[in-house]
């Protein structure tokens, strides 16, 4: 009796030994159509007995519809490239994932664009949200009209969304707070608040939580009010550059968005003769590298792959309307300091 191999199946299928691999020990990254040939050729090969697990039918086509911001940074790119990895997450079924660019300045971007989001077009939509006047209530009617919402990053919890996926922004600013407090144990002065938009709640959770930390147990730290730079590097650059004019007892700076390539060159240029401790969001090659130099002293990290995976896996159960892992979704905070950057 000859025996069948791998090798032979992805012959079979017209795939390699790798994406047999993949679907035998339901990995992710095969897409559903490629999937169903590598069983259909496991049966027509008699290759043993299939897992149950792997003999379900194809469950068909989703469609899921992503507004997300229209910046040019690094985060979002990242949240770009997770999206288009995550359409294989689910087995057996095939993802189409549409993306949407849309502005966050107030919010009319999105409700423009859920105006027109109906069952008959989508299964599902993720939003990158902002909590600004009319969002909720586009969001309501869009629900209403049998297309399941998640928010994603920033959150409208008023609203009748059925998940959100993101760290706890308020225990996201509490970090960030604990760690300026640790960093300037015994010294006072200034802390400098760059944000992106008051209308983005993860950002007003995050400096919530800032405040919270700051105001209760570090009283020798004043804190500045915040100012919006659209996390925009260039606007950025010119609140910090300020800053460091303005305030020769500038201690700190903690950004709460994103653009903080500006904020590492602002401080690059102005070469302070003392450098304020810097915490930032998000780990990109720009943070990175300014982390490894001593140029930010902590970022606050939230991960993108994880997040995008979470996403489609939740709008997938909704559109099947069957269960999901709570622990399985939730995203966790990270913090990385030049030392565990490894």
């Amino acid at each position: 009796m000859t025996t069948i191999t791998l090798k032979d199946v992805a012959e079979r299928a017209n795939v390699s030994i790798a994406t047999v691999d993949r679907v035998l020990h339901e990995r992710a990254g095969v897409s559903a159509r490629a999937r169903q040939r590598v069983k259909e050729a496991i049966h027509d090969l008699g290759f043993g007995q299939l897992p149950v697990r792997l003999t379900r039918a194809a469950r068909g086509k989703l469609r899921f519809l992503f507004l997300m911001p229209g910046l040019e940074t690094e985060f979002v790119r990242n949240l770009y490239d997770g999206l288009k990895k995550a359409r294989t997450i689910v087995p057996d079924v095939e993802i189409q994932i549409e993306v949407q660019r849309v502005s966050l300045a107030d919010g009319k971007g999105i409700i423009a664009a859920l105006e027109h989001v109906g069952p008959d077009r989508f299964n599902g939509v993720g939003v990158f949200a902002v909590d600004a006047p009319g969002v909720r209530q586009a969001i309501d009617e869009t629900v209403d009209r049998g297309v399941p919402v998640v928010t994603l990053v920033s959150d409208v919890p008023l609203s009748r969304r059925a998940h959100f996926v993101g760290i706890d922004n308020v225990a996201a600013g509490r970090t960030a707070g604990r760690l300026m407090g640790k960093f300037l144990r015994g010294v006072s002065g200034s802390i400098g608040l760059v944000t992106g938009n008051q209308h983005m709640r993860d950002h007003v959770e995050r400096h919530m939580g800032f405040r919270q930390i700051i105001g209760m147990d570090y009283r020798g730290l004043k804190m500045l009010p915040p100012v919006e730079g659209e996390s925009m590097d260039a606007r950025n650059r010119s609140i910090v550059i300020d800053l460091m004019r303005d305030h020769g007892d500038l201690a700190g700076i903690y950004s709460i968005g994103a653009g903080n390539g500006g904020i590492i060159t602002a401080i690059e240029e102005m070469q302070p003769a003392r450098r304020p401790v810097v915490i930032l969001h998000e780990l990109t090659r720009q943070t990175r590298k300014a982390l490894a130099a001593g140029a930010v002293d902590a970022i606050i990290v939230q991960d993108t792959g994880h997040m995008t995976r979470s996403i489609v896996r939740l709008l997938s159960s909704l559109a099947f309307s069957e269960e999901h892992h709570d622990d399985q979704e939730k995203i966790r905070i990270e913090i990385f300091l030049a030392e565990n950057d490894l």
